[in-house]
């Protein structure tokens, strides 16, 4: 049908502009995104989120080893490989490397149907796993009600909804102990604070997807705020400002905005035609 525009662009239209305005709105008044939500500035704690199913064992406890020497308070890995076995020895090794005094997070992708979820579950149960994130496909939610019911092992998901109403509909579940939406696919940041809203509603805490340069402002201003997920996704030569992450834990920038800004130079190195 000619105009018409699948949902998923309409979505991202609106995360752009949402995203533009609350930055906007920061750089007129002078201040960072966090204070018109009545944020604070204290640094909020955060986690690493690496250990891809690529890496050897040896690679995983040596990216864990490095948040442990960072000061870095949780670490997150993959699980799913197709050997509840291997996944469980994996697990095993970086939490030996953690230690006690940190947390483990197994995160699955959306690999299992909900009786490898709960297999993967049960092995989980005595390895000190804070969460098993995204256990079941997102739109079975069936599978994940059930999970939520039977499993041993806290379940964290909500990256992949989109606006409030599909986080709702999330929530009804039941199933979830930690929520996780995205200020880059939920809405914005309009409409995260909805989702977050909800989540506290439900008695949840949220610790957000990805993008930590933006959801520090976000959590900064969430009364149910747990911690910053961080991604080192970017080239360090990036950004010419960005939000500092320091002793385990990301500091809000003061700057007007989301505080962040780009390196002209790294824009014209990484340019594609």
């Amino acid at each position: 049908m000619r105009g018409h525009v699948p949902l998923l662009d309409l979505v991202s239209i609106l995360v752009i502009h949402d995203l533009a305005l609350w930055d906007h709105l920061g750089v007129l008044a002078g201040q960072p995104v966090l204070r018109p939500l009545g944020g604070g500035a204290a640094p909020i704690p955060e986690y690493l989120a690496r250990g891809w199913l690529s890496y050897s064992t040896d690679g995983l406890c040596a990216e864990a080893e490095v948040a442990v020497r960072a000061g870095i308070p949780g670490y997150k890995m993959k699980v799913g490989g197709g050997d509840v076995r291997t996944d469980v020895r994996r697990v095993e090794k970086v939490r030996a490397v953690l230690g006690a005094g940190r947390r483990l997070m197994v995160d699955a992708n959306q690999r299992f149907d909900l009786r490898a979820a709960l297999e993967m579950a049960e092995a989980l149960k005595d390895l000190g796993v804070t969460w098993l994130e995204e256990p079941v496909l997102t739109d079975d939610l069936e599978a994940l009600r059930e999970l939520g019911r039977r499993s041993p092992v806290p379940l964290a998901a909500g990256e992949n909804e989109y606006t409030r109403y599909g986080f709702r509909t999330l929530l009804e579940t039941r199933a979830l102990a930690y929520a996780q939406p995205d200020v880059q696919r939920v809405g914005g940041v309009t409409e995260w604070l909805r989702a977050a809203t909800l989540a506290g509603a439900a008695g949840l805490p949220v610790t957000p997807h990805l993008a930590h340069e933006l959801h520090v402002h976000l959590m900064a201003a969430a009364p149910n705020a747990f911690w910053v997920e961080f991604f080192d996704w970017a080239p360090p030569d990036l950004f010419a400002q960005c939000a500092v992450v320091q002793d385990g834990a990301i500091a809000p920038p003061e700057r007007p905005g989301f505080g962040v800004a780009f390196n002209p130079d790294a824009l014209r190195r990484y340019a594609a035609d």
